[in-house]
């Protein structure tokens, strides 16, 4: 399967058994990280040989940045769903989410939920 379409069939997962959503997305995730460190990618970093700083590697970069911080608020969501005693692996994967792209509109919001349901549950 293509990658934007793993991420919307685990989207839908998350709805209907979050604890298998969230055990699939973590399998996927471990691929991504994997796939990024064979790649030699360094997220969140700028590459210091000269070969990769073109156009199509930054958008290359881009582009798995960006699915790679939608892999990880998805399995924050589906922590979240899972129920209280996940929260610090929700909360673990937003930080990751956020550290990446500090403007990712799905972690933001995701972030918010959490922290008003720790406030009420405090």
């Amino acid at each position: 399967m293509e990658a934007p379409i793993i991420l919307a069939a685990l989207n839908a997962e998350v709805h209907i058994s979050p604890g298998t959503a969230r055990l699939e997305g973590a399998k996927y995730l471990s691929a991504l990280i994997a796939i990024a460190e064979q790649c030699e990618v360094r997220v969140g970093k700028k590459e210091e040989s000269a070969g990769t700083t073109g156009p199509p590697n930054t958008l290359l970069m881009s582009n798995f940045v960006r699915h790679l911080c939608d892999a990880h608020a998805l399995v924050a969501k589906a922590a979240y769903y899972s129920g209280q005693l996940y929260l610090n692996i929700a909360n673990q994967k937003l930080s990751m989410c956020l550290a990446l792209r500090h403007d990712h509109r799905a972690a933001l919001s995701l972030k918010k939920q959490i922290d008003h349901f720790e406030r009420q549950t405090a």
